[in-house]
């Protein structure tokens, strides 16, 4: 299982659950400012699913700062991510 850093919130993570699903990650929040107010954390990573309305998916949500192998050096990205691209650009070339 392929441990990753996330260069926006420095979560560390695996992409794949106990049970052998898919974990989607999304950084967390910021804290509130001093006023109480959320601000958006810039260059935010969400991998959950956006998907088109003929029902495709298209991709994830955002790519945010990107992600950085903590094991599995050889890879850029999640294996599913990878597949997904490469599944949305021979779908887009037909």
């Amino acid at each position: 299982m392929p441990i990753w850093c996330c260069r926006a919130c420095r979560g560390v993570y695996s992409d794949t659950t106990r049970d052998g699903g898919v974990y989607h990650h999304a950084c967390g929040p910021l804290p509130p400012d001093e006023h109480g107010v959320e601000l958006e954390r810039p260059d935010k990573r969400d991998e959950n699913l956006v998907v088109n309305a003929r029902d495709r998916t298209v991709g994830i949500r955002s790519e945010g700062a990107g992600v950085t192998p903590v094991s599995h050096e050889q890879l850029m990205e999640p294996v599913w991510i990878a597949a997904l691209k490469k599944r949305i650009a021979k779908e887009e070339e037909e």
